[in-house]
């Protein structure tokens, strides 16, 4: 009632039905609270607000009120900055709270009456967010070519766009092993600094938006990423870099843009394929012993006439001798590592096969000690 005391409470059903037991005829309101997270903002929405406020497009209803997500009652350029630090994870709540809603008040006088109520998200002014999952992704991430890294060193990886496209807005996650890289900087390009991004737990977000679109053509780089390696000793398969589900592009109008599609090399290091074989003949052996202290030997075999080159590398890819580097006859060969005055730590060997039909390589990993 208008004092304050409940009177009565339900649940909706999954499609959203309700009824209340009867009580006394009187005059109500009515409390909603959501049972679902929060959700749906991102960078276009904030375009949208920008746009309401420079007068190109009018947000109208709930929607105008939802926009309004730092309870000022104006919608601005603050308004869009909230919005883009939550989708990045700079805040986890906004002034206005999570959800608004809107239903009018009851006037019970012994009858059955129906009352509709509508609800959305603060923040989610184009009405994007249902509780139910999207029908489909708009961004997709594909693999093109392999970027060599290595341990303890920095590294720029790049995304680029396949088609051309004139951005307003956009919401970027993407996935990374925190076990093996860091990022330690960013930059989407053409935006005069208008993008902000953050790190946390393995995921990288970027959002930016603006009135002036960005064009880019087919090809281009849009992003540039700064990383630095980890400990890639022990990495076993290249690093694909996943899509953040919750990504999407949009048009200076603040139209969604579907089917974009966005490039990125593998990242692979001298460590991957330890200890695999290669078809044809090709074959590296574990060093033995390993570990060693001054001196361990490498079988190979190759599969026929061919130039042979095999090179031991550090652990930041730094080449520290060549063992052969002439051209042989097939056949299973022997050759002798001396350590010298070579650090403790973890080394690689690689074995590199070429002739006119076949080139093949393999890496093995290796330890000195003391």
């Amino acid at each position: 009632d208008f004092g304050g005391t409940p009177i009565s409470s339900t649940n909706t059903n999954s499609s959203g039905y309700y009824s209340f037991s009867s009580f006394a005829s009187g005059n109500y309101t009515m409390d909603i609270t959501p049972d679902d997270v929060w959700g749906g903002v991102n960078s276009t929405d904030a375009l949208l607000i920008l746009n309401h406020f420079a007068h190109i497009d009018t947000l109208e209803g709930m929607e105008l009120a939802a926009s309004d997500v730092n309870y000022s009652q104006t919608v601005n350029g603050t308004d869009a900055l909230f919005v883009m630090k939550r989708y990045t994870a700079m805040i986890s709540s906004f002034p206005s709270g999570d959800w608004l809603y809107n239903t009018e008040n009851l006037t019970i006088n012994g009858n059955q009456i129906v009352n509709d109520f509508a609800m959305l998200c603060f923040g989610d002014v184009n009405s994007s967010y249902t509780p139910a999952k999207k029908d489909g992704e708009t961004v997709s991430l594909v693999y093109e070519g392999t970027q060599i890294i290595h341990s303890f060193t920095p590294f720029v990886l790049t995304i680029s766009i396949k088609d051309m496209i004139e951005a307003g807005a956009v919401s970027l996650g993407l996935i990374y092993p925190e076990e093996y890289m860091e990022i330690i900087g960013a930059e989407l390009l053409n935006t005069n600094g208008n993008a902000i991004y953050t790190v946390e737990d393995g995921l990288f977000r970027i959002a930016y938006a603006d009135l002036n679109g960005v064009n880019y053509a087919a090809g281009d780089e849009i992003l540039v990423i700064n990383c630095v390696a980890k400990d890639l000793s022990y990495m076993q398969e290249p690093i694909l870099i996943e899509l953040y589900e919750d990504s999407e592009f949009a048009d200076p109008m603040a139209q969604v843009i579907n089917d974009v599609t966005l490039s990125t090399p593998e990242l692979t290091t001298l460590a991957v394929g330890i200890n695999n074989q290669i078809a044809d003949g090709l074959w590296l052996s574990d060093n033995y012993p390993n570990p060693f202290n001054k001196s361990t030997t490498i079988h190979y075999q190759i599969p026929e006439f061919g130039y042979v080159n095999i090179k031991v590398f550090d652990i930041t890819g730094t080449i520290v001798t060549e063992l052969v580097n002439s051209n042989k006859k097939g056949g299973e060969y022997t050759v002798e590592f001396k350590s010298d005055d070579l650090e403790p730590g973890i080394y690689f060997y690689k074995l590199e096969f070429s002739n006119s039909e076949n080139h093949n390589s393999l890496v093995n990993k290796m330890s000195v000690t003391h």
